[in-house]
């Protein structure tokens, strides 16, 4: 995914990943480029408490991407939750730091399959390419 003009200058916040999450994220490199269905137990701790989070998610980059000085990112994972009879997807990014903490970063939502019909549950994984 390629961040526009407009998402590119907003300030990106990552977040810091709790050592039981990292440990199922880190298992993940195992088998780069493959789905993985994640325990919903094993959420980051800032993601615990989304409402209604049904399914989680993970796959490891085939291929390290360095989109900052300082951040490695090695993969994505993917939460869905129900509400008021549809699904919503949110996209993570996540990776390593420069003092080896593991991290995420909300992606955009701009997707048409941000939201989707809870009969026909979809998940998806973007490339997470930015231009920096």
């Amino acid at each position: 995914m390629k961040m526009t003009t407009k998402t590119s200058r907003r300030k990106l916040k990552w977040a810091r990943i709790d050592q039981d999450a990292a440990t199922h994220l880190v298992a993940l490199a195992d088998s780069p480029g493959h789905v993985v269905e994640l325990p919903i137990l094993a959420l980051p701790q800032k993601l615990a408490q989304m409402p209604g989070a049904v399914s989680y998610f993970g796959r490891a980059n085939t291929a390290q991407l360095t989109p900052f000085p300082g951040l490695t990112v090695g993969g994505e994972i993917v939460v869905i939750r129900t509400q008021a009879g549809s699904g919503k997807a949110y996209n993570y990014a996540y990776g390593t730091s420069s003092n080896g903490e593991l991290c995420f970063q909300g992606l955009p939502k701009d997707s048409r399959y941000h939201h989707f019909p809870i009969k026909k549950p979809i998940v998806y994984f973007v490339l997470v390419t930015l231009d920096c």
